[in-house]
């Protein structure tokens, strides 16, 4: 082989492996991330992201053929009614079953799983699926129609608001693991596209992010940078990927406090735990767009940062240490000593990716230490996350274990 052919060839070999790398990236992992990751071996990958339950996928398989609901309608404003809320606990299984055959599809190569999973989101994209949902919220804010929620204090009033921030946060994570490798699939044009306008009718029903604070993405931060994900650095509007997540590191400043506390999440009450902890799913994730990105992160967040998972895995522990910040009691209420939060970590679906994001961030800190005694190996709570689509937490466990 000559030198110039040699050239075109290594180039080739390139060009393969980088659209290899990023023709299943998630939009949040970054470059040191997805590499590390890619030289793991397979087997480590199965271990860690693959191996989906059968029950999981055959659960997800019925969703391929039966029909599903066109609208969630009946959520009161505290969402603890969901048995009663008709389409709202077959599409909070649908989706858990999806991200976890997304997790086994993208990170671990499995084709059934692949299969399956495209079979049920043609399936609900085709039944036009939760489309009849009463749209609250758009990029103008909050619609007349809509009323805003916990009128009563008890939080039993009925709110369509949280019909409609459900189903968005549901399609807007779907979304996050369909385009982060699911749309390379091997299928034909017609499903794909099915999926893609289905997923992109929801589009116009995010509210425009002007506030931030935690809950809803982070204030529907994360559904306008995934929009934007491909703007580059040359892209100076105010809706840039860079700028909004500079605007977000910037107000975390501000929302975690000098002892960790997450600001009016650690001090709800009995629920302090679960607030903290889906807070921490928004802040672990944000800082890793800011990474992905390349967007600065001020040194001064790394103790306080590190002091918040403290709180967690503490507080997880034992419920007292959570006291002196629970007994503030904001929008909540208080009982010494006690917090209302599975006593198993490795059973959680929402908000779990921050654990193993963490602990490969801060490999000194409590959490780290302890996260061998609380996670099984290839744990399922590392190969689902409802609050973001798609277990990414396995891969941070994957590179963990292999250090």
């Amino acid at each position: 082989m000559d030198m110039k052919n040699g050239f075109i060839f290594v180039t080739l070999i390139f060009i393969g492996l980088t659209k290899t790398v990023h023709s299943k990236e998630i939009f949040i992992l970054p470059s040191d991330v997805i590499q590390s990751y890619h030289k793991l071996d397979a087997n480590i990958k199965t271990l860690h992201c693959g191996g989906i339950n059968k029950n999981a996928l055959s659960e997800l398989e019925s969703f391929a053929i039966s029909i599903p609901p066109k609208k969630i309608e009946g959520y009161n404003s505290r969402m603890d009614n969901e048995r009663n809320v008709p389409g709202a606990s077959e599409a909070s299984l649908f989706f858990l079953r999806l991200s976890e055959a997304a997790t086994a599809a993208v990170f671990a190569n499995d084709k059934k799983a692949e299969k399956v999973a495209i079979a049920a989101m043609k399936n609900w994209a085709t039944n036009r699926a939760l489309t009849e949902t009463k749209q609250c919220y758009s990029n103008k804010g909050l619609s007349k129609s809509c009323e805003k929620a916990w009128k009563r204090k008890d939080g039993q009033d009925l709110a369509p608001t949280m019909d409609s921030g459900k189903v968005q946060a549901f399609i807007n994570h779907a979304s996050y693991a369909y385009f982060g490798g699911l749309d390379k699939s091997e299928t034909d044009l017609q499903t794909h596209e099915k999926i893609k306008n289905w997923l992109n009718n929801f589009q116009s029903r995010n509210k425009k992010p002007t506030g931030i604070y935690f809950g809803y993405d982070f204030g529907w931060y994360w559904p306008a940078i995934f929009k934007k994900r491909d703007k580059n650095d040359n892209c100076f509007s105010d809706d840039c990927p860079k700028k909004l997540i500079g605007k977000l590191v910037k107000k975390l400043d501000e929302l975690i406090l000098k002892d960790g506390a997450l600001k009016d999440r650690t001090t709800r009450g009995d629920r302090a735990l679960h607030y903290h902890n889906e807070a921490m799913a928004e802040v672990m994730i944000t800082l890793e767009l800011a990474r992905k990105y390349n967007v600065s992160i001020p040194k001064s967040l790394d103790k306080r940062i590190e002091k918040a998972g403290d709180i967690f895995i503490n507080g997880f522990f034992d419920h007292s240490y959570m006291d002196k910040w629970a007994s503030v009691a904001h929008n909540s209420k208080y009982t010494p000593g006690k917090q209302r939060f599975k006593t198993d970590l490795n059973k959680l679906t929402y908000g779990t990716s921050w654990y193993f994001i963490f602990a490969y961030r801060y490999p000194n800190s409590d959490l780290a230490n302890k996260i061998d005694k609380v996670f099984e190996i290839g744990t399922k709570a590392a190969k689902r996350d409802l609050a973001f689509g798609i277990g990414v937490g396995c891969v941070y466990q994957a590179l963990i274990s292999s250090q």
